[in-house]
């Protein structure tokens, strides 16, 4: 069966989708295809996406599960068979949702938009840099980063497989009183016990870094261990307590609530370090700004490496 064919019948279940939508769908799912598929495995392509009509009613019932604010995403299995073990189709879709996350090709579709907004933070980035230079505050980022560090590391302790056992929800999976969970599974024991410690590791390396360039951020060895690690400690449990409100109002994990999201460790790290290190309000009010930006630039990043699934 030829590309045009097979998206013909695509075509036709895609009722639940407007037009334009669907003309961007079809035309994304027609380039990628034949980047995919050389001329002499067009036949192949059954093999590949499984049934023309089950593929397109697949896509059709998932639709608003896969489209985000601003982009839409297609899921190409690139590995099914016909038969036992196929990705194949609506059935198989609505069993396994799974499918959505493993599949092995996550294609996005960039919009003019998600470009202008990149090119407006990359902007306001460098104006808010700029403004520390002046100031003569960049130090002070490197004081502060053992918290960005912590932040991202807990993260990336969910991809670490001997670190699997401790994969524990820091609320034990209890619930309060309002019959929600206390904070939920993305906030556990793993991400705070890999997040403090990188967040030490960074504090030492900033240290010896800093002593040889002669700027001397730390006084001492300790002190840069002691307080980075505080840092560390604070920016994950400001980000904890920002999850225990966040079910508190009914917003369930992985949903945004804007800017805190973005600073949620910033004001954990900023509270926790008040009685051993004082930071101006300038920097701290830039840093805030600042980091909700990169925030921004980062994610959409992430999402185009297909390191996470929404880009913001």
């Amino acid at each position: 069966m030829k590309i045009k064919d097979y998206l013909k019948h695509v075509n036709r279940e895609l009722v639940n989708v407007s037009p334009k939508e669907k003309k961007k769908i079809l035309k994304h799912l027609h380039k990628n295809l034949r980047r995919l598929l050389k001329k002499n495995q067009e036949k192949t392509i059954v093999d590949k996406l499984g049934d023309p009509t089950d593929y397109g009613r697949a896509l059709n019932s998932h639709y608003k599960l896969l489209k985000t604010t601003n982009t839409l995403r297609l899921i190409l299995s690139t590995n099914g068979k016909n038969g036992n073990g196929s990705i194949n189709g609506k059935k198989s879709l609505l069993r396994d949702i799974k499918f959505v996350i493993s599949a092995d090709m996550v294609l996005p579709i960039p919009t003019k938009d998600m470009w202008v907004f990149a090119g407006i933070s990359v902007f306001l980035l460098s104006l808010f840099i700029y403004s520390l230079y002046y100031w003569q505050m960049l130090y002070l980022v490197l004081i502060l980063l053992p918290a960005f560090i912590a932040n991202g590391a807990a993260l990336i302790s969910g991809k670490i497989k001997t670190l699997r056992p401790l994969a524990i929800p820091v609320d034990l999976e209890k619930k309060w009183l309002d019959g929600r969970r206390i904070i939920g599974n993305s906030k556990t024991i793993r991400g705070f016990i890999f997040g403090i410690i990188s967040a030490m590791a960074i504090g030492i390396l900033t240290f010896y870094a800093t002593e040889y360039f002669g700027l001397a951020v730390y006084s001492s060895l300790n002190y840069a261990v002691l307080f980075s690690a505080i840092l560390g400690f604070g920016a994950l449990f400001g980000d904890t307590v920002k999850s225990f409100f966040k079910r508190r109002i009914g917003i369930s994990e992985g949903k945004t609530l804007i800017f805190f999201d973005q600073v949620d460790f910033l004001i954990g790290a900023f509270l926790i370090s008040l009685p051993f290190n004082h930071f101006p309000l300038r920097f701290i009010l830039v840093v805030f700004a600042g980091t909700f930006v990169l925030h921004i630039l980062t994610n959409i990043l992430a999402f185009y490496l297909r390191l996470k699934k929404v880009p913001l």
